[in-house]
């Protein structure tokens, strides 16, 4: 948005320069020194450039009580919306630096200029050299090219947005409440007494009023982390050629309490537990490693640098893709659950379903574990709808920011073409006026002026998009199930970019179908 913003200043001082040509030149004319005129023009700049950068800040402000609106739960530490010292000296410079950086090179160009040749040329001719003209129109090109990638940036972002929160739409969030429980080693040292535990906590939650499921995991979808582990097979045991794969333990129930689709196969069963083989659930992305070509329920597997005597498990099920983890540090889509019962985990995230009364679920757990062991808290408990609402603040809020950038880039390319285009017209009116004195008609000079702004966007936007398609692959970090090169994200963006330079045109080009022929030949 800077770059974008410098290059629309650029434009602006070339053209006020070059429309104030002959006043500077009856200035000189007058008697004004040459570093009287650059003066007085970098007092003008550096006007300007304060007061844009006064009413920044005011927005600003603004947009510092609206941020934290959308953060579903108290402030970070790490995070601070507030004007401080920092931010007033970084606008301060911006503000200094852009009107030397931008309003010097004008005003020493017009300063040193002979007046006599300014003077000698027509107002209406001023500041109609090619170089000046060539330098507006490259700027322009420039502003568009800069507001494509951020926008085609922006729009991954959101797409990618939509596709998790995809992943929690289609499941039975309704009255599905979940709660976090660590079970400490000191008080459960051993598989045996966690999977005790979980057994009696889930059989107490049932019977309680108003439940009519539970289960549990250690990651749910949408899940802020992940754990991810290498995968061996029979026919692949080489650890270096292994499938990288995320990785959770579910309680029997959990696929069919989030609705969770099994695809093929079937979930984990109460009778899966330490006493019986070891099995697990798999999901498509992983099926697909596992058999390319065949099926995947069967086949064997087992983790690199797991104990000799967990030994291997079979899958029993293939389940639907979700999104494993929305920070962005690792979207790998893999993964495979194994049974709480034989895998037991201290880290637990229980689920309860209720008649329709979510807090009739938290009350239940929180009784429960009060009842059960008192020294245990039960954390983070909220709805699953409000557990996906916080699993994805952090990615709402930099699409929003990006978003809202973006959207100020559009405006301020907008803004520059039509400048550009407008002050053409301006500078070209006795030739529009001759052209329609000769038989033009308004549809043809609308076509003209638009032409030349349709001209600076397309090439603009060539430019842009080969940068995007470089770019973009550096997003791919932090884009879940959206390719950096996404056709439809590349398109409407473009098209979107492509109809506000035409928009942005359109009223200089209208105003120029209206010129008076005799009045524009009796300008000077």
């Amino acid at each position: 948005v800077l770059l974008i913003a410098a290059a629309n200043v650029a434009n602006l001082m070339l053209a006020r320069a070059a429309g104030r040509r002959r006043e500077i030149a009856l200035r000189m004319a007058m008697g004004a020194t040459r570093g009287r005129i650059v003066r007085q023009l970098l007092t003008e700049s550096l006007m300007i450039a304060f007061g844009s950068a006064a009413i920044g800040i005011l927005i600003g402000h603004w947009g510092n009580k609206l941020w934290p609106l959308g953060i579903p739960l108290e402030l970070p530490f790490y995070l601070k919306f507030a004007i401080d010292g920092p931010v007033l000296l970084y606008t301060a410079a911006i503000s200094v630096l852009s009107a030397l950086f931008f309003g010097l090179a004008p005003a020493l160009h017009a300063a040193g200029e002979s007046f006599t040749d300014a003077l000698r040329d027509g107002a209406a001719q001023a500041g109609t050299s090619r170089t000046g003209q060539r330098l507006r129109s490259a700027f322009v090109v420039a502003e568009v090219a800069l507001s494509l990638v951020l926008l085609i940036g922006a729009g991954l972002m959101l797409r990618s947005l939509q596709s998790q929160m995809a992943t929690g739409e289609h499941l039975k969030t309704d009255g599905v409440v979940t709660g976090r429980v660590l079970l400490p080693i000191a008080s459960y040292p051993n598989e045996n007494a966690i999977r005790g535990f979980l057994g009696e906590f889930t059989r107490r939650v049932r019977s309680q009023p108003g439940i009519t499921d539970i289960s549990g995991a250690s990651i749910l979808p949408l899940a802020r982390d992940n754990n991810g582990v290498i995968v061996l097979t029979p026919a692949n045991s080489d650890p270096g050629k292994g499938i990288a794969a995320n990785t959770a333990t579910a309680l029997p129930g959990l696929f069919r309490l989030l609705g969770m689709r099994i695809e093929s196969g079937r979930e984990f069963l109460p009778s899966d537990d330490e006493r019986s083989t070891r099995v697990v659930v798999v999901n498509r992305s992983l099926a697909r490693k596992l058999a390319p070509e065949g099926n995947a329920l069967g086949q064997r597997l087992r983790v690199v640098g797991a104990p000799d005597s967990v030994g291997w498990a079979t899958v029993v099920g293939i389940a639907e893709d979700m999104t494993w983890n929305v920070d962005g540090s690792d979207n790998r889509m893999e993964g495979f659950w194994t049974c709480q019962l034989q895998d037991a985990q201290q880290w637990v995230a229980m689920l309860v379903r209720t008649n329709g009364d979510a807090s009739a679920g938290a009350a239940a757990l929180r009784t429960v574990m009060r009842s059960l062991d008192p020294s245990l808290p039960i954390t983070d408990v909220r709805s699953l709808r409000e557990e996906f609402r916080y699993a994805l603040w952090v990615r709402r809020l930099l699409s929003a920011m990006v978003g809202i950038m973006a959207v100020m880039a559009l405006l301020i390319a907008g803004v520059g073409l039509y400048g550009v285009v407008a002050y053409s017209v301006a500078q070209r009116t006795r030739e529009i006026g001759i052209r329609m004195a000769l038989g033009a008609d308004a549809p043809s000079v609308v076509r003209m002026v638009v032409g030349q702004s349709l001209r600076l966007t397309l090439i603009g936007l060539g430019i842009g998009l080969a940068s995007a398609f470089a770019l973009t692959r550096f997003l791919s970090a932090v884009l879940g199930g959206v390719s950096p090169t996404d056709p439809p994200t590349f398109t409407a963006v473009s098209i979107m970019l492509a109809l506000s330079g035409l928009v942005a045109a359109w009223v200089p080009a209208a105003r120029a179908a209206r010129v008076d022929p005799m009045i524009a030949l009796r300008c000077d």
